[in-house]
């Protein structure tokens, strides 16, 4: 994992239960995540390959 995503998740752990099980957050996450692996898809993509 990248040190950005290692933050990332270590920033949702420390998160209150509240704001860690509201869908709204969950989905924002979620998106975050699926666009910084795409992102991280295409750069490995262009720059090794």
């Amino acid at each position: 994992m990248e040190k950005s995503d290692e933050r990332a998740a270590e920033a949702v752990f420390y998160m209150p239960k509240s704001t860690r099980n509201n869908p709204v957050t969950n989905r924002t996450l979620l998106a975050f995540f699926t666009y910084d692996l795409f992102y991280w898809a295409v750069v490995q993509k262009y720059l090794y390959f």
